[in-house]
């Protein structure tokens, strides 16, 4: 059985990250903000400078922990609130400031891990580091002095009712916790699904469509295709033909990694064993493509292009959505 506070820092660490990073490889170098991204930092992003955000959500799930004990105790079960740490949410570690001060070089980590993609499953010493979850239920000693009956009572009081151990994917991403989980969220309020309210807002539908719509016209905006093209142009010099837009290398190779492990919608992304002379072939392949890939797009200035295609695109954008926009911080914004 999944473990529902596993589910909820995996969920908020995977939608942290991709709220920072944005559109990975394409731009997204410069920290300052856009004028909608202004917009959107009032009503849907709320402070998410990375560390800063990191400390408020780590507060507010130790709240939720404490009215969970609480609501807990009332249905007559023992329980400890979990205290999470800096670590738990990526920051306080003895690593950071030193991590902080590197600066990120895609060429030169493509030479070593290609694009992260094969490597995130090999053991060597250059390969991504994966590390464990060593997380400790304080619960456990507890649960393991209950019998099967009280057990069962005791995680729907905790959850609500779960899908079965054999649910499909389906089933565990619509599942959401009720029972003191789920009171506890709605009394403490806040976290990621705040910001999802804005888009079940029927008031900002046509709004969201289209901010989610936005990203076509920066891709096809010509400044930009025109770059893909020396992009283009330099990966074919470079060996790699057949391409024309700097996605598309890594997610070839995603579908192709993905062909080789045997993974469909049914396996669940089970981890295999490749033989050593196919993975050796795949990661060579990897590197070579991905270290083209990136000095291709450095040598186009593909990131810089992308930054100044956005930025029109959204000086644009606020302009013929000010009212709208103006509209949503005024409901929204409040919540961050």
């Amino acid at each position: 059985m999944k473990n529902a506070r596993t589910m909820t820092v995996t969920a908020l660490t995977m939608t942290l990250g991709l709220a920072l990073t944005g559109c990975a490889g394409q731009g997204g170098g410069d920290d300052e903000l856009g004028p909608l991204d202004a917009y959107l930092e009032q009503s849907l992003w709320g402070d998410f400078d990375g560390e800063n955000w990191a400390k408020t959500e780590m507060q507010r799930q130790n709240d939720v922990e404490k009215v969970v004990a609480e609501c807990m105790t009332e249905q007559g079960f023992e329980y400890i609130p979990y205290e999470y740490t800096e670590e738990d949410f990526g920051f306080g570690s003895a690593d950071d400031d030193a991590d902080a001060e590197v600066e990120w070089n895609p060429v030169e980590d493509a030479k070593k891990t290609g694009y992260g993609i094969s490597f995130m499953y090999d053991d060597s010493e250059e390969a991504l580091d994966i590390e464990e979850d060593t997380w400790v239920d304080p619960n456990g000693d507890y649960l393991e002095s209950l019998s099967e009956s009280d057990m069962m009572a005791y995680q729907e009081a905790l959850s609500g009712p779960m899908p079965a151990d054999d649910a499909d994917e389906e089933e565990w991403t619509n599942w959401e916790p009720s029972g003191c989980q789920g009171e506890a969220e709605e009394t403490v309020g806040g976290g990621m699904d705040a910001g999802s309210e804005v888009y079940e807002d029927p008031e900002f539908t046509d709004l969201m469509t289209a901010i989610d719509n936005r990203y076509e016209e920066v891709e096809s905006a010509p400044e930009l295709v025109e770059i893909q093209r020396e992009w283009a142009s330099c990966m074919d010099d470079r060996g790699f033909g057949g391409y024309t837009n700097s996605t598309e290398p890594m997610e070839e190779l995603n579908a192709e990694y993905a062909e080789l492990m045997g993974w469909d919608d049914e396996s669940g992304g089970e981890i295999i064993e490749l033989d050593p002379e196919t993975e050796q072939a795949f990661q060579k392949k990897e590197i070579e493509t991905a270290v083209a890939d990136y000095e291709c797009q450095e040598q186009a200035g593909i990131d810089d292009a992308w930054t100044a295609a956005d930025l029109k695109s959204q000086e644009k954008f606020v302009e013929a959505h000010r009212d709208q926009l103006d509209a949503l911080v005024a409901k929204y914004g409040s919540q961050s």
